[in-house]
């Protein structure tokens, strides 16, 4: 999460749990959050994302200490996304100048790429009190029209028919 901004420099802002601590109830066994998330975290934005100048935003922050690390224990996107919200708040109602960006890492969810693809959306509006995202897929509510042609037709496999729907090559794969 970023925000626009030119503001003068701040204090560091410390992620809002420390690593060790990070936990989350689930049933009666409470997630752990590696302690090495936090620090290979900020080596990967010191060695990649800075390094490789992948974000031309990244450095000035860094420098300035304006970035809050927040390592989540969310164990599932329902409680990754309410941490989603609470964190677009505190960088709505935090000046610039103390936290320009916010970078939330979870490392116990969406760890398939599917998964983590699925789950992102798009800052539709900030307002002074709220943030609206739209986590809709780009083409929603989109006319899509396809042309295509039928190469093969074969009768469904026993698996198939049990399942409901069509087995890729190499058989089932979920």
């Amino acid at each position: 999460m970023r925000r626009n901004s030119t503001a003068p420099a701040g204090p560091a802002v410390a992620g809002a749990w420390p690593a060790e601590a990070a936990t989350q109830q689930r049933g009666k066994r409470a997630a752990v959050v590696p302690a090495d998330v936090l620090p290979a975290m900020q080596g990967w934005l010191q060695r990649a994302v800075i390094g490789l100048n992948l974000c031309p935003f990244a450095k000035a922050v860094h420098n300035k200490n304006q970035i809050r690390w927040v390592v989540s224990a969310a164990t599932t996107p329902e409680a990754l996304l309410m941490q989603l919200l609470q964190e677009l708040q505190h960088l709505v109602a935090t000046p610039a100048r103390t936290t320009d960006t916010t970078l939330l890492v979870h490392p116990l969810v969406l760890q398939d790429f599917d998964d983590f693809n699925h789950f992102q959306g798009v800052v539709a509006w900030i307002g002074l009190d709220k943030v609206k995202i739209d986590f809709n897929h780009p083409m929603a509510g989109k006319s899509l029209h396809f042309s295509g042609e039928v190469l093969s037709v074969r009768p469904a496999t026993e698996s198939e028919l049990d399942h409901g729907h069509v087995h890729g090559p190499g058989g089932h794969h979920h």
